[in-house]
């Protein structure tokens, strides 16, 4: 089971509540989050089950309390700028990640607390659908230390491609001297631990700019493009082996920063088939009879009455009549 970690503070403040702690754990055991402890620090160690992805976050927690008590009914989609920025894929891919998204996240106001926050819920997607980044991994970046390449049609572009392990180098987080991505997988940590993932690839997978190397996907990222509470605008890509996985992941991370006042921009992603732009917010539909709704919950409910749950759990529904 997942284990998220977060303080009752911040969550209260999300949710504009002041309870308790003892009346938000309750609050948060009726949701299905089952209070594991607290650390050293006062957060709790919530425990939750898999298929709620979006509690990977105190956002996404905030948001369920939020329909909870009764404050946002029905779904939420956030807005789209146009874009401004291009992803573009050079083609034949010679390494396993050819699957790519991604977003602008512009205006963000970050402190200490909510950097952690968007950090664990990075990591915490890299361990669950991500699968331990092999099939889906995050790279979030300052924009404004991206340079970005100029193409002909006036946008600002970024390369993903395949590079030789040999060359170029590059300085990865949490080091001072330049190393190419070969000597990253034999010597940084974070290379020895994932290396895996790539070493038997032709090429490795990378990110460019007008400047060079910046994002060795699923590894590691340059320490130029580091995320700090001064960072305002953000680049998001992500990169895998199965595209769905990845855009579920970047919506998840889009909404969560989008619940601290971001303004959220489209990206284009360019391929030698066309073009088409992230994230991507509809909607799935489903329908379901009513009659089965009660025989699988045991309890009698009008159809007005499962309309009002479904807004209340963040859903939209709608009551169908047969067509005779």
């Amino acid at each position: 089971m997942p284990v998220v970690s977060l303080h009752p503070t911040l969550l209260r403040k999300m949710t504009g509540v002041e309870i308790s702690d003892e009346k938000l754990k309750e609050d948060l055991f009726n949701l299905g989050l089952e209070f594991d402890g607290e650390d050293e620090d006062g957060n709790f160690q919530l425990e939750f089950a898999p298929d709620r992805l979006d509690r990977l976050s105190t956002e996404g927690i905030a948001r369920s309390l939020r329909y909870y008590y009764g404050q946002d009914r029905g779904i939420f989609i956030p807005s789209l700028n146009p874009p401004n920025w291009t992803i573009s894929l050079h083609s034949p891919i010679h390494h396993s990640r050819p699957c790519v998204t991604g977003a602008i996240v512009r205006g963000i106001k970050l402190d200490d607390s909510i950097l952690k926050s968007l950090i664990q819920l990075q990591e915490k997607l890299h361990d669950t659908i991500g699968r331990g980044r092999a099939k889906g991994s995050i790279g979030i970046h300052d924009l404004s230390m991206i340079k970005a390449i100029e193409n002909s049609d006036g946008m600002s572009s970024i390369s993903y491609c395949g590079t030789p392990p040999s060359e170029p180098s590059f300085v990865p987080l949490g080091l001072k001297e330049e190393l190419t991505p070969e000597q990253i997988l034999e010597s940084h940590p974070t290379g020895k631990k994932y290396k895996k993932l790539v070493e038997d690839d032709q090429q490795y997978p990378a990110f460019f700019d007008d400047l060079g190397l910046f994002s060795f996907p699923p590894i590691i990222n340059s320490a130029r493009t580091e995320v700090t509470v001064d960072s305002r605008d953000l680049l998001i890509e992500m990169t895998g082996t199965d595209q769905w996985t990845i855009d579920r992941m970047l919506n998840i991370i889009c909404y969560a920063l989008e619940a601290h006042g971001a303004t959220l921009e489209e990206l284009t992603i360019q391929t030698p088939d066309g073009i088409v732009n992230k994230p991507v917010f509809s909607p799935d539909t489903k329908h379901l009879d009513h009659n089965r709704i009660e025989q699988i919950l045991g309890t009698n409910f009008s159809p007005n009455d499962v309309v009002d749950l479904l807004e209340r759990s963040g859903l939209d529904g709608k009551i169908i009549a047969p067509p005779y």
